[in-house]
């Protein structure tokens, strides 16, 4: 296991454990910790789909949002969906988000 993917699950764990602690409003520290644990998997998403289970469902969490207009998929509704989702995670970094974001955003599947 590379150096770069062992942190990344390390990461994760932290940040995935933490939850287990938060005792102020278990709802938002469960969606803040899914959509941390989305940003650190989909920031290295080719080392997290090789190599990293743990990163699965978090992967999966980000791109279940998809937003409809008119029956049909819309990019700007699923774009600016996913961009609240991440934005839950408030100790992310910006500019990874809006890497993620300008990378993954608008697909409407995983690539």
């Amino acid at each position: 296991m590379s150096k770069k993917t062992r942190n990344m699950i390390l990461l994760i764990c932290a940040v995935v454990g933490f939850g287990a602690f938060a005792t102020s409003n278990l709802t938002y520290a469960s969606s803040a910790d899914d959509a941390c644990a989305s940003e650190l998997c989909l920031s290295d998403y080719e080392t997290a789909t090789e190599h990293a289970q743990t990163c699965n469902e978090p992967i999966n969490n980000y791109f279940k949002i998809k937003k409809k207009k008119h029956g049909d998929f819309s990019a700007s509704r699923t774009y600016r969906e996913r961009r609240k989702y991440l934005y839950k995670c408030r100790s992310g970094n910006r500019q990874v988000k809006e890497e993620i974001m300008a990378r993954y955003g608008y697909l409407p599947s995983k690539p």
